[in-house]
């Protein structure tokens, strides 16, 4: 730690592994068969976060030349989980699983910055003393982690300038967002924020390939991002606490307006602009092809019409996400569950630990 107590924070400890799959409310219930998998293991990953006080639990099984297995997705209140935790967590207690937390949106700040030229092992010693001199920074914030990001060139630059996403949180709710997993049960590895957790899971989408948009939208912010070749390129977050007012019966939709709720419409409309400008960004500082599709991710409102009204606006195709297409088996979910636990299902398939 420095002087005036900057620090940057890289979790490396080491973690437990679950000999079976179990939900929070029975521990001996919803057991798979070992010898199911066995066969094709390479590794297990579980990630664990808090989200919208429900605590969201996930295990991914790696295998040898197929997909991964998803065996373990529950998503529960956190005041009700964590009596049950305790029992669970000693399940992943047998033999080193790495385990990835998840900070939760909005309790953290992602600052994109041009990466410093100097050698690699002094890149974050440099981000580190440029980061305490901006205004966003306050004495007790610490970096959680840093994502280089592919050079880009604005019509106005004569030269591709590289860059690099920094994420950085109050280390206050660091350290409370630690405990509270900690004192559940779980052994960390690495700490994550949603943004860069999505990155493994949309590498594994076949539209990656040659770039794509993303749509992640939760209970009260969307996050979008574009990506390609497993690299992001741009990721942006959109306050959207009205779109909970989907939910209500009296909320009538439909393709010409999308909502009967001016607020709702408002939101949508935000949404749809913050992603023509990113479309628009990419295609201005990259030299590649534009991107065609725009994958949005399982909400838990009504995800087909938000598709069908999205498509209406922007000169991409829109499509729906299905976690089939990443995984070779998963358990039966909720739209709502699905959402909820996404940002853990791409940490856990993390292919390496920090």
């Amino acid at each position: 730690m420095s002087k005036n107590g900057f620090e940057i924070i890289r979790w490396s400890v080491s973690c437990f592994y679950l000999g079976v799959s179990v939900t929070f409310q029975d521990s001996k219930t919803m057991r798979t068969s070992e010898s199911t998998w066995d066969h094709a293991r390479i590794y297990d990953r579980v990630g664990v976060g808090i989200h919208h006080n429900d605590l969201c639990l996930v295990r991914v099984l790696h295998t040898v030349g197929n997909m991964p297995i998803l065996d373990v997705c529950e998503s529960q209140p956190f005041s009700q989980a964590v009596k049950a935790l305790p029992s669970v967590a000693r399940h992943y207690a047998a033999k080193n699983t790495p385990c990835a937390g998840l900070m939760r949106p909005g309790s953290y700040q992602l600052l994109l910055l041009e990466t410093p030229q100097v050698p690699d092992e002094d890149v974050r010693g440099v981000v580190r003393d440029y980061v305490q001199g901006l205004s966003e920074f306050h004495i007790n914030d610490v970096i959680l982690e840093t994502q280089e990001v592919p050079a880009r060139q604005e019509p106005t630059e004569s030269v591709a300038v590289p860059i690099m996403y920094v994420a950085i949180a109050p280390k206050t709710a660091v350290l409370d967002h630690v405990d509270e997993l900690l004192n559940a049960g779980f052994c960390l590895s690495y700490l994550d924020i949603p943004e860069f957790a999505l990155c493994h899971l949309t590498s594994r989408i076949a539209e990656d390939k040659e770039g794509m948009a993303f749509l992640w939208i939760n209970q009260d912010k969307a996050i979008l991002m574009i990506t390609r070749q497993g690299q992001l390129y741009l990721t942006r977050t959109v306050n959207a606490p009205h779109l909970a007012r989907l939910t209500k019966p009296d909320i009538l939709l439909n393709p010409s307006t999308f909502s009967n709720d001016s607020k709702v419409n408002q939101t949508i409309s935000q949404i749809i602009l913050e992603m023509q400008q990113a479309l628009n960004y990419y295609r201005a500082c990259y030299p590649l092809p534009p991107i065609r599709t725009l994958v949005i991710a399982p909400t838990p409102y009504q995800t087909p019409e938000i598709v069908n009204y999205m498509q209406s606006f922007l000169n991409v195709n829109v499509r729906a996400f299905d976690l089939n297409e990443v995984f070779i088996y998963k358990p039966v979910l909720t739209e709502t569950q699905e959402c909820l636990c996404l940002p853990m299902i791409g940490a856990a398939l993390r292919t390496e630990t920090k």
